[in-house]
Protein backbone atom coordinates (compact mmCIF):
# COMPACT_ATOMS: atom_id res chain seq x y z
CA UNK A 1 0.00 0.00 0.00
CA UNK A 2 2.93 2.45 0.71
CA UNK A 3 3.52 2.27 -2.97
CA UNK A 4 0.26 3.82 -4.17
CA UNK A 5 0.30 6.38 -1.23
CA UNK A 6 3.83 6.87 -2.47
CA UNK A 7 2.40 7.20 -5.93
CA UNK A 8 0.60 10.50 -5.18
CA UNK A 9 3.19 12.81 -4.22
CA UNK A 10 5.41 14.60 -6.87
CA UNK A 11 8.88 15.46 -4.90
CA UNK A 12 11.02 12.54 -2.54
CA UNK A 13 10.85 15.08 0.45
CA UNK A 14 7.18 14.62 0.38
CA UNK A 15 7.42 10.36 -0.04
CA UNK A 16 10.32 10.43 2.41
CA UNK A 17 8.25 12.06 4.72
CA UNK A 18 5.14 9.77 4.03
CA UNK A 19 6.98 6.59 3.98
CA UNK A 20 8.27 7.72 7.68
CA UNK A 21 4.69 8.54 8.33
CA UNK A 22 3.36 5.19 7.70
CA UNK A 23 6.17 3.02 9.21
CA UNK A 24 5.38 5.51 12.64
CA UNK A 25 2.20 5.63 12.95
CA UNK A 26 0.67 2.64 11.11
CA UNK A 27 0.39 0.87 14.10
CA UNK A 28 -1.44 3.45 16.18
CA UNK A 29 -3.68 4.20 13.36
CA UNK A 30 -5.19 0.71 12.77
CA UNK A 31 -5.24 0.54 16.40
CA UNK A 32 -7.64 3.55 16.66
CA UNK A 33 -9.82 2.22 13.41
CA UNK A 34 -10.32 -1.08 15.20
CA UNK A 35 -11.35 0.97 18.22
CA UNK A 36 -13.92 2.79 16.15
CA UNK A 37 -15.14 -0.05 13.64
CA UNK A 38 -14.56 -3.79 15.09
CA UNK A 39 -13.51 -5.15 11.81
CA UNK A 40 -9.88 -5.55 10.94
CA UNK A 41 -10.76 -5.20 7.28
CA UNK A 42 -12.37 -2.14 7.65
CA UNK A 43 -9.95 -0.70 10.08
CA UNK A 44 -7.65 -1.40 7.00
CA UNK A 45 -10.27 0.26 4.55
CA UNK A 46 -9.99 3.24 6.99
CA UNK A 47 -6.31 3.44 7.23
CA UNK A 48 -5.96 3.85 3.18
CA UNK A 49 -8.43 6.04 3.31
CA UNK A 50 -6.96 8.16 5.92
CA UNK A 51 -3.70 7.96 4.34
CA UNK A 52 -4.69 9.09 1.02
CA UNK A 53 -6.17 12.09 2.98
CA UNK A 54 -2.77 12.58 4.26
CA UNK A 55 -1.04 12.63 0.99
CA UNK A 56 -3.26 15.48 -0.10
CA UNK A 57 -2.58 17.90 3.27
CA UNK A 58 1.32 16.26 3.94
CA UNK A 59 2.14 20.01 3.86
CA UNK A 60 0.61 20.88 6.90
CA UNK A 61 2.98 18.87 8.89
CA UNK A 62 6.19 19.92 10.09
CA UNK A 63 8.13 17.13 11.82
CA UNK A 64 7.32 13.26 11.76
CA UNK A 65 7.52 12.55 15.14
CA UNK A 66 5.82 15.27 17.61
CA UNK A 67 3.00 15.13 19.41
CA UNK A 68 1.09 17.75 17.07
CA UNK A 69 1.59 15.23 13.90
CA UNK A 70 0.17 12.19 16.26
CA UNK A 71 -2.51 14.33 17.05
CA UNK A 72 -3.45 15.07 13.41
CA UNK A 73 -2.70 11.41 12.19
CA UNK A 74 -5.28 10.17 15.29
CA UNK A 75 -8.45 12.83 14.12
CA UNK A 76 -8.37 12.14 10.77
CA UNK A 77 -8.03 7.99 11.13
CA UNK A 78 -11.18 8.85 13.57
CA UNK A 79 -12.98 11.19 11.34
CA UNK A 80 -12.43 8.71 8.55
CA UNK A 81 -13.70 5.27 10.91
CA UNK A 82 -16.39 7.30 12.18
CA UNK A 83 -17.89 8.04 8.93
CA UNK A 84 -17.10 4.30 7.69
CA UNK A 85 -19.38 2.95 10.96
CA UNK A 86 -22.30 5.77 10.25
CA UNK A 87 -22.48 4.86 6.62
CA UNK A 88 -22.50 0.79 7.45
CA UNK A 89 -24.78 1.74 10.17
CA UNK A 90 -27.11 3.97 7.70
CA UNK A 91 -27.19 1.09 5.46
CA UNK A 92 -28.36 -1.36 7.90
CA UNK A 93 -30.85 0.33 9.97
CA UNK A 94 -33.01 1.58 6.86
CA UNK A 95 -36.68 0.61 8.18
CA UNK A 96 -39.37 -0.50 6.13
CA UNK A 97 -41.19 2.40 6.27
CA UNK A 98 -37.96 4.57 4.35
CA UNK A 99 -37.79 2.00 1.76
CA UNK A 100 -41.63 2.09 1.22
CA UNK A 101 -41.60 5.85 0.90
CA UNK A 102 -38.44 6.12 -1.59
CA UNK A 103 -39.77 3.24 -3.85
CA UNK A 104 -42.81 5.14 -3.98
CA UNK A 105 -41.00 8.66 -4.97
CA UNK A 106 -43.76 10.00 -7.32
CA UNK A 107 -45.11 7.12 -9.21
CA UNK A 108 -48.33 6.12 -6.87
CA UNK A 109 -46.49 3.00 -5.54
CA UNK A 110 -47.40 4.12 -1.98
CA UNK A 111 -50.53 2.67 -2.32
CA UNK A 112 -49.27 -0.92 -3.62
CA UNK A 113 -46.48 -0.47 -0.95
CA UNK A 114 -48.74 -0.72 1.94
CA UNK A 115 -47.63 -3.71 4.31
CA UNK A 116 -44.13 -4.84 5.14
CA UNK A 117 -44.75 -7.98 3.45
CA UNK A 118 -45.16 -5.70 0.13
CA UNK A 119 -41.90 -3.96 0.80
CA UNK A 120 -40.38 -7.46 1.09
CA UNK A 121 -42.28 -8.61 -2.13
CA UNK A 122 -41.15 -5.61 -3.89
CA UNK A 123 -37.44 -5.79 -2.78
CA UNK A 124 -37.45 -9.53 -4.44
CA UNK A 125 -38.96 -7.92 -7.77
CA UNK A 126 -36.32 -5.83 -7.58
CA UNK A 127 -33.72 -8.38 -7.54
CA UNK A 128 -35.56 -9.90 -10.73
CA UNK A 129 -34.79 -7.10 -12.65
CA UNK A 130 -31.68 -6.47 -14.81
CA UNK A 131 -28.80 -5.71 -13.50
CA UNK A 132 -28.49 -2.02 -14.84
CA UNK A 133 -31.75 -1.36 -13.30
CA UNK A 134 -31.42 -3.03 -10.07
CA UNK A 135 -28.25 -1.28 -9.62
CA UNK A 136 -29.29 2.12 -9.53
CA UNK A 137 -32.51 1.29 -7.48
CA UNK A 138 -30.06 0.06 -4.83
CA UNK A 139 -28.57 2.91 -4.81
CA UNK A 140 -31.53 4.92 -4.61
CA UNK A 141 -33.61 3.18 -2.09
CA UNK A 142 -30.81 1.70 -0.24
CA UNK A 143 -27.84 3.38 -0.63
CA UNK A 144 -30.09 6.67 -0.44
CA UNK A 145 -27.79 8.53 -2.77
CA UNK A 146 -28.96 11.87 -4.90
CA UNK A 147 -29.63 11.78 -8.42
CA UNK A 148 -26.06 13.33 -8.89
CA UNK A 149 -24.40 11.01 -6.33
CA UNK A 150 -25.34 7.90 -8.75
CA UNK A 151 -24.37 9.27 -11.65
CA UNK A 152 -21.09 9.91 -10.12
CA UNK A 153 -20.63 6.26 -8.69
CA UNK A 154 -21.99 4.88 -11.93
CA UNK A 155 -19.77 7.07 -14.32
CA UNK A 156 -22.35 8.91 -16.18
CA UNK A 157 -24.34 11.90 -16.61
CA UNK A 158 -27.12 13.26 -14.09
CA UNK A 159 -29.71 12.89 -17.48
CA UNK A 160 -28.31 9.80 -18.39
CA UNK A 161 -28.83 8.74 -14.22
CA UNK A 162 -32.56 10.55 -13.70
CA UNK A 163 -33.45 8.61 -17.28
CA UNK A 164 -32.05 4.97 -15.98
CA UNK A 165 -34.14 5.43 -12.82
CA UNK A 166 -37.11 6.55 -14.22
CA UNK A 167 -36.88 3.35 -17.00
CA UNK A 168 -35.91 1.17 -13.50
CA UNK A 169 -39.61 2.43 -11.76
CA UNK A 170 -41.40 1.66 -14.80
CA UNK A 171 -40.04 -2.11 -15.23
CA UNK A 172 -40.09 -2.26 -11.22
CA UNK A 173 -44.15 -0.97 -11.77
CA UNK A 174 -44.54 -3.73 -14.31
CA UNK A 175 -43.54 -6.45 -12.57
CA UNK A 176 -45.48 -5.71 -9.83
CA UNK A 177 -48.68 -4.89 -11.78
CA UNK A 178 -48.17 -8.55 -13.41
CA UNK A 179 -48.91 -10.20 -9.90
Amino acid sequence: MLTLYLSVLGTEEEKSKMEELYNTYKGLMLHVAFDILKDYNLANDALHNAFLKIAGHLHKLDEVSCRKTKAYLVIVIENVSKTMYNKRKKQHSISFDEIEYKISDGNNLEEDVSSKQTVQFVMDKIKLLPDIYKEILTLKIVNDLSDKAIAEVLEISNSAARKRLERARMKLTELLNKE
